[in-house]
């Protein structure tokens, strides 16, 4: 058992998130400009699985799961985010991106009736039925899932104006 310091809340699942897509965001960065993909210093070391072990000890202690649930929960918390970043330019840095985060917290934590709710479950069935292989028909099923989840984002955004 690593000792951690105490959780407060889930300011644990919004380091994990701040952590998790500044690593890709940075990957991503370098891979664009053909460098070989390797974490800035400030993010290398056990910082992570610090981090991921503190959320997934307040996922089990908040959302009540076992730890088999809570890292399933928090791994699909990380990649929404991460995915999300990714594929939008208000993510990182906005207001907006803040309250994205924060709804997806919630609903991860304790299943909130967020304003995104739609986007939450799209997401939900573009994770469970993320394909393993499979012919053109599963990846054509894969992009139209995921154009409907970012669609509900989009809504959600238009929503908030």
């Amino acid at each position: 058992e690593r000792e951690l310091p105490p959780a407060v809340g889930m300011e644990a699942h919004r380091a994990l998130i701040a952590q998790s897509v500044a690593e890709s965001a940075a990957i991503e960065a370098q891979v664009r400009v053909g460098r070989t993909p390797r974490l800035p210093r400030g993010l290398r070391g056990e910082v992570g699985a610090v981090r991921w072990e503190a959320a997934v000890r307040q996922q089990m202690r908040l959302a009540t799961e076992t730890r088999e649930e809570a890292a399933a929960a928090v791994t699909s918390m990380v990649n929404h985010l991460n995915r999300l970043s990714q594929q939008t330019h208000w993510l990182v840095g906005t207001a907006e991106g803040e309250a994205a985060v924060e709804e997806v917290v919630r609903y991860t934590v304790f299943a909130s009736e967020v304003a995104s709710l739609p986007a939450q479950r799209a997401w939900a069935q573009l994770w469970r039925e993320r394909p393993g292989g499979g012919g053109a028909g599963v990846w054509e099923e894969q992009r139209l899932a995921e154009q409907l989840w970012l669609s509900a984002w989009e809504q959600w955004r238009a929503a908030r104006r």
